[in-house]
């Protein structure tokens, strides 16, 4: 969790800032470096069992889809949690929300009319911590220190990392 404390507001010179090209479209950018340097989820590097099975970064031109696009890493987290390395992701229903803790993530997902696991996650954050219902994130494109959540709970999928982790 550290490392969101630190880099909520500000962009790690060891990565591309994705902001400076596509104003908001740093979020997932920010969530996969909390992930990998923060808490240890060790990058994949082959595409064997389909387009989103690897997340990796090396630099800007050389990087998984699913490093940098929230849709994408949504993808890779939900598809990966089985083999190896083995992501330690759990889905909550919305009625959970009260089991996410500081270091889960949270995906905004558009309003389209589809059901719910056939839309698109536009955007991605880090839980900070939950107040009831509420939950409150760390966040980049739109940085969030510790800030409500924004989107409904019908909006959002709910992504429990905590259990398995080491939280930085």
């Amino acid at each position: 969790m550290i490392y969101a404390q630190i880099w909520w507001n500000g962009y790690n010179d060891t990565f591309y800032n994705f902001d400076s090209i596509l104003n908001n479209s740093d979020c997932a950018n920010f969530v996969s470096q909390y992930m990998r340097e923060g808490s240890g989820v060790p990058e994949k590097f082959t595409t064997d069992s389909g387009s989103y099975d690897s997340w990796y970064y090396v630099d800007f031109n050389n990087r998984s889809g699913s490093w940098a696009g929230s849709q994408s890493l949504h993808l890779y987290v939900k598809n990966n949690t089985v083999g190896y390395p083995r992501l330690p992701a759990t889905f909550l229903a919305d009625s959970e929300v009260s089991q996410l803790q500081k270091g889960d993530l949270v995906f905004a997902l558009s309003n389209d009319g589809a059901s719910k696991p056939q839309r698109t996650a536009y955007h991605v954050a880090i839980v900070s911590h939950i107040e009831g219902n509420s939950v409150f994130v760390y966040a980049h494109s739109d940085p969030k220190n510790d800030q409500l959540w924004a989107a409904s709970l019908a909006d959002t999928i709910l992504c429990k990392f905590s259990d398995y982790v080491e939280l930085g």
